[in-house]
Parts: C-alpha cells; sequence; structure tokens
C-alpha cells in the first residue's frame, strides 16, 4: 500500500503568473514538500486532457506527494514549511485547491514515469468501495487483455480525507496514440461510459515529464 496525494492548483493565466509558477513556485515545491518529513518523492505534471477537452494550451499543474504514511501529510500541513508552500502560492492562485490524499494499491512512482498518466475519479459511498474496485479490476483486465500485458502500470485507491468518499484510478501510457487506440476499442469504450455515469466523473490526461 502507499500514500499517495493530489494537488490541482487552479493558476492564474497571465504571463507573469505562469513565469512566477515554473521559477518561484516551483523551487518552493523543491524546498518544502519534497524535502518534508515524511516524504517519499514528489511529482510535478500538467493536465494536457480534462474530461477529453484539450487543455495543454493552458497552465494546469498538478502536484502529487507520496508519503509514508497519512500522519506524515498531517504533520506537513501543521509545519512551518507548509506555510512557506501556501504563502508562495497564494499570489498566483485562483482560490484554495484542496488536497485529496488517497491510500493505494501500489506507488505512484512507476506510473508517472510514463510518458502519460490518465488519472479517472468518482464519488463511492462507504461501503461501496468494492464495488468500485471490481469495475476498475475489469478496466485493468481488458486493457492488460487487449494490449497483450503492453499497458501494465495501473493503480487504485479510495480517499483518506475527503468528506465524501472518492476513488481514484490511473494508468500509463507510452503515447497518445496508443491511448487513442485502446479507449477506442468496443470493450474499453463500454468500460469508459459505465464509468462516466458514475458520479462526479472526471478525468484528466496528466503529463508527469514536464517538471
Amino acid at each position: 500500500m502507499a500514500i499517495t496525494e493530489l494537488i490541482v492548483p487552479l493558476v492564474k493565466q497571465d504571463e507573469a503568473s505562469v513565469a512566477y509558477f515554473n521559477t518561484t513556485f516551483k523551487e518552493t515545491v523543491r524546498q518544502t514538500v519534497a524535502t518534508a518529513s515524511g516524504i517519499k518523492s514528489v511529482s510535478l505534471g500538467k493536465i494536457i486532457l480534462h474530461n477529453n477537452v484539450d487543455v495543454s494550451s493552458e497552465l494546469k499543474p498538478m502536484i502529487s506527494p507520496e508519503w509514508h504514511d497519512p500522519q506524515s501529510f498531517y504533520a506537513f500541513v501543521t509545519s512551518p514549511e507548509f506555510t512557506k508552500f501556501k504563502q508562495a502560492a497564494m499570489p498566483i492562485l485562483l482560490g484554495p485547491p484542496t488536497p485529496q490524499l488517497f491510500e493505494t494499491d501500489v506507488s505512484a512512482t512507476a506510473v508517472f514515469a510514463a510518458p502519460l498518466t490518465e488519472i479517472l475519479q468518482f464519488s463511492v459511498a462507504s461501503g461501496d468501495e468494492d464495488q468500485a474496485k471490481i469495475l476498475w479490476n475489469e478496466f485493468v483486465d481488458v486493457v492488460g487483455k487487449e494490449t497483450h500485458g503492453k499497458v501494465s502500470e495501473f493503480l487504485h485507491g479510495t480517499s483518506l480525507n475527503l468528506e465524501e468518499g472518492l476513488f481514484v484510478g490511473m494508468v500509463a501510457w507510452a503515447s497518445l496514440e496508443e491511448r487513442k487506440l485502446i479507449l477506442g476499442l468496443k470493450v474499453v469504450a463500454e468500460l469508459i461510459t459505465r464509468f462516466q455515469a458514475l458520479e462526479k466523473f472526471d478525468c484528466c490526461l496528466v503529463d508527469f515529464q514536464q517538471q
């Protein structure tokens, strides 16, 4: 098991804010989050598709720390380093982000190492986690079978810190072409349609190589 956090800050899109994010803010992440007690790794990515809409021309970052345990996360958000992190972010944000903390089946490191990472999320009521896992495992099995094991890096988990439960699933893609080919298969498309029918479904494609 692993403790994976996802943060999607809403950054102002003016030239000065984008420049600040790519310089001062990224350096602050390295000085605070990346060196925090209990941190295992921190990944910075850029969302290029959101619910199949191309947003690559905008700055839509994603920050994903991995923690040794939930206590490390909670200790960080009450630390002076977190205050410094918040102060660095405030001038360029449209509003405060909501950190999402998940207990996942595996570390996200291998998934994020791929050229592209697809992240699916949807609400899950308490007690319904097993049904969510069944649907996700069906997706994993079908994609693995259709690609003869070529697509093999997956991750799933449920939220720990949100009032409303959230399920997350991730899949690593080698390229946009591979993603389009696999998601275009009838059996896979039918599963995606089932995901999309779930409450508060959200999907984004992230490039964690743009750091």
